[in-house]
């Protein structure tokens, strides 16, 4: 999960809190990726973004089994290195998680899946693996409280 805070004074606190909650959803079915990322789309929202370790630690609840396709993709043709398949979300290089030796092969191997051990392993996209999908919304949280101690945080979707 993924949130920011900003405090802005108004007669005590206004808080406005931005969250990302994501619900993670192991698919058993075996696709390759650019099949699951079309699945996933029509059923969910997309294949599994992984942005921090809040997500990491979700998705090891939720997906315990792995080796599984996530939506990290590299792609060739728009001069872009990696990028996650959900529209509009950039891929921070400080955040990855690769496994050792990985990215490897970079000019045939463009997809990544999850390990069992969380990292992450760039493959061929035609490859048949199970997939992780998620449901994800934008929820924004207002409270207001002259409380300076009090603390807000976005509600688990579990």
């Amino acid at each position: 999960m993924q949130w920011s805070l900003i405090l802005i004074p108004l007669m005590g606190q206004l808080c406005f809190i931005k969250c990302y909650m994501y619900e993670y959803k192991y698919i058993e079915y075996s696709m390759n990726w650019t099949e699951a990322q079309k699945y996933c789309r029509k059923n969910h929202t997309d294949l599994a973004t992984v942005t921090n370790m809040t997500d990491v630690k979700k998705l090891d609840q939720t997906a315990k089994q792995r080796p599984a396709w996530i939506g990290l993709k590299n792609d060739t043709n728009n001069n872009r290195k990696w990028h996650w398949s959900l529209p509009g979300l950039r891929f921070i290089e400080e955040e990855k998680n690769w496994n050792r030796g990985e990215p490897n092969n970079l000019e045939t191997e463009l997809c990544v899946f999850l390990t069992e051990n969380l990292t992450w392993v760039n493959d061929y996209c035609n490859n048949n693996q199970h997939f992780i999908c998620y449901n994800g919304e934008l929820s924004y949280l207002f409270s207001s409280s002259n409380h300076q101690n009090q603390t807000q945080t976005c509600p688990m979707i579990m």
